[in-house]
């Protein structure tokens, strides 16, 4: 019985694209690095948002009075929009 990539794949490696890292390989390397932009987008956009709350908190003033907010809105709707816009592209491919 075949491994698949890496030694993963057990019961699924002879059916292709189930179960083994060769799925993620064929999708290509610019594809994935394109989801993991867009997820880190939404989880800095997170991270940022209670990083500057935090710093508000403290005591210490920031230029405006939502800045936090905002940033973290921005890079959380720049990731989603991002994985939307993957979706539709990989759909469009895939279906013609």
């Amino acid at each position: 019985m075949s491994r698949g990539v890496g030694g993963f794949g057990g019961r699924f490696a002879s059916m292709p694209g189930r179960g083994t890292l060769a799925h993620l390989d064929g999708c290509g390397s610019d594809l994935v690095a394109r989801i993991r932009t867009a997820l880190s987008l939404d989880s800095f956009g997170f991270t940022i948002y209670k990083l500057l709350q935090a710093v508000q908190t403290s005591g210490k003033h920031l230029r405006e009075e939502e800045p936090p907010r905002n940033i973290g809105l921005f890079l959380i709707a720049m990731g989603t929009v991002a994985m939307i816009r993957i979706f539709l592209k990989e759909r469009q491919h895939e279906y013609g």
